[in-house]
This record gives C-alpha cells, structure tokens and sequence, in this order.
C-alpha cells in the first residue's frame, strides 16, 4: 500500500470527497474526518475518529474507511468475504462495524453532485452500482478496517535507516519478534473461519502489504517487537516477478509460497534494503553470510525456504512458531551475554530491552 502522500491523493479527489462529505455532516462529537492515508492497486485507505463506548468508558477510536477506486468494486467484495473469514486473527487486519455509520444514512444537506447523480438515476441515464437503497447513503462498496498506525514494513526500514544515519543491521530479538509476526499470519491464514480458504495464497505478501502497529507494554511479544498485520486480501493477481524473484508454481501449496516470502522479507529486514531480492534457493547461504546473525534465527529463516506438501509444510510451520516463540522468550538480553562472549560491549549492548526501545523510538515506534 502507497504511504501517505498529499501530492498521490490529489489523484483521488474526486473519491475522497464523496466519503468526506459524510463525516463533514455528521454529528461531530461522534465523528471526524481525518484523511487519505493510503492507497494500493484496488482500494483507497481513509482515516476517520468515531466516540466508541468499551466497559463503559466513551473514547475517541480511529478506523479505516477502505473504499474502490478504478472502478474495482468485485476487489472489494472479495476481499470483504475473505477478512471476515478471518475476523480474530491476530496479525490479519480485521474488517470491523462502525455504529452509527454515517455512510449509512442520508446526507443532511446533499451535495450539488449527489443531487446531480439522483437526477440521471430518475431519468434513466446512469446505472446505479449501488450496495444500499437510493436514500443518499453512500452508493459505493466500502470496507470499516481497524486503523494500524505505523505505515508498512517498507516505511519501517525506511525510517529505521534514516534515523540510524544507515544502521548496520537490526538486532536479533528485534528480527526474531518480527519473524514471530510473519510466522503467525501464515499460521493465521490457514485456521480460517470458513471452508475453502485453509491454503489461501496471499499474492502480495510483501513489505507494502504488511502493517507496523504499536509496541503493546503488557504483551510480552510485542513489548519490544512492534505487531504486525497482512493487508490486501482483494486480489489474486500474482505480482510482477522481479529478477531473482522465486518464480511461483501454480500446483506448489500456498503455505509453501506464503513461507518463501516471508523468507525473502526477512532477508530485506536483514539488509535494511527494501530492494533486496534473491532466489529463494540462495537465501539459505547467503544467511550465513552475515556474522552477527543468531543461529538458530537463521535457521529458522531457512526453514522457510524448504519445500514439501500442504500436510508436511503445515505440520512444519506449527513446529517452527513454537520454536521461534520459545527462542524470542528464551534467548533474552541475559542469554547473549552468556553466550556470546567474543561479542564486543558495544555489540552486546544492541540486543538490550533499553537499546532495542530506543532504536524504535528514534524511528518514530512507540508504545500503543
């Protein structure tokens, strides 16, 4: 997904003001509009506020109001059915309901161009692709998502480049917390809800379509590793194989390609380039070139490169989260100064709880 960019969104005025307009007249000590934050090839993100009420304490809680652009409706359909398959999974985006919508209601005050398009409807000169009644309400397929905060993983190299002025490398725990993440999704795509979706192939499995979420304190797994969350369900369009690109197999199981792009994100997490691409086959070797990289993380990476069949990937994949989430909580600051002893203090010191908080800090990652 495109990051925010106020010069991109001018491309959608048009589509950002239809929904704006709803949020513009609603009741404003229960909504606000906030803006564009987002776009991909079928879908425009948008952020809203709504007043929630959760154990009898009334907030403000942003949402995502996703809706087409270029006319690619069926995309989002799709994508509706398939989240809601997943409605629960801890690092999927969830689709969510929004009380008191105002997109389901009718304007206060409609708008010269709504006006405009009620009069062709009457007179036969436009075809409605409407997903409610002809009532004012907003005619256009939408979804509600849960707002991640922290743009994409391709943002988070990014930023961790810039405010390292070119870190070297990311510290292990960090890497193995965002391995976890990876790991779960896969893990998550495959215990749907519903029937026909437990080898679902996620086509755009990468740094553009995985969301950085906040540090959660009380979570042990995310205290110092930010969560993560797939994006971009709508479409099963494979993308455009870049050079050294693992080249996809139509009968080759969808966990199994899922898993090798997690591979491959890992290896770009690794070099903090978000270009970095090299066949699958490679990975393994050239995790060994890096000298301050955990064994067993690096193992764990390389695992993701083997192949098999659905039974013997999935089995493979259960084994490997609880590996890598024992390893995450096992291996702590205390292990590598136990363990790695021809580490200097300085290379020690990286694999902190402090150092890791405030790399993330810098960057712009805090707590939620």
């Amino acid at each position: 997904m495109a990051s925010d960019n106020y010069q991109s969104f001018e491309l959608f005025r048009e589509e950002i003001e239809e929904v704006q307009v709803y949020f513009d007249q609603a009741d404003q000590q229960c909504f606000r509009w906030i803006g564009a934050v987002g776009y991909g090839e079928y879908g425009l993100c948008l952020r809203i506020k709504a007043q929630v009420t959760v154990n009898g304490i009334r907030s403000w809680k942003d949402f995502i109001i996703k809706r087409d652009i270029w006319h690619k409706e069926d995309s989002l359909r799709l994508e509706s059915n398939r989240l809601k398959a997943f409605r629960g999974a801890s690092h999927i985006v969830q689709i969510l309901d929004l009380p008191g919508n105002p997109l389901d209601k009718p304007l206060p005050q409609p708008t010269p161009e709504w006006l405009e398009w009620d009069r062709l409807r009457q007179t036969h000169l436009l075809t409605s692709d409407s997903e409610s009644d002809d009532d004012g309400s907003f005619r256009k397929k939408y979804l509600v998502l849960e707002y991640i905060p922290n743009g994409t993983l391709r943002d988070f190299i990014q930023k961790i480049r810039q405010s390292s002025n070119g870190a070297a490398c990311l510290p292990n725990r960090l890497l193995r917390g965002l391995l976890l993440c990876l790991l779960k999704a896969c893990l998550n795509m495959m215990s749907p809800n519903r029937a026909g979706l437990d080898d679902f192939f996620h086509t755009k499995l990468n740094l553009d379509n995985v969301m950085v979420g906040n540090l959660i304190p009380d979570d042990p797994e995310h205290s110092i590793s930010p969560i993560l969350k797939l994006i971009s369900f709508g479409t099963d369009d494979v993308a455009d194989r870049q050079e050294g690109e693992h080249e996809i197999h139509p009968d080759e199981p969808g966990i199994v390609k899922n898993l090798i792009y997690v591979a491959t994100i890992m290896l770009q997490l690794i070099t903090l380039d978000d270009q970095y691409i090299i066949d699958p086959e490679a990975i393994e070797d050239k995790l060994w070139t890096f000298w301050w990289l955990n064994h067993s993380l690096r193992d764990s990476i390389a695992t993701c490169t083997y192949p098999g069949t659905y039974a013997t990937v999935k089995e493979r994949l259960a084994d490997l989260v609880t590996q890598v989430e024992g390893d995450f909580f096992d291996q702590d600051y205390t292990w590598y100064r136990s363990h790695m002893t021809k580490w200097t203090r300085a290379e020690l010191w990286r694999e902190s709880d402090e150092s890791i908080l405030e790399l993330l800090s810098d960057a712009g990652y805090t707590e939620g």
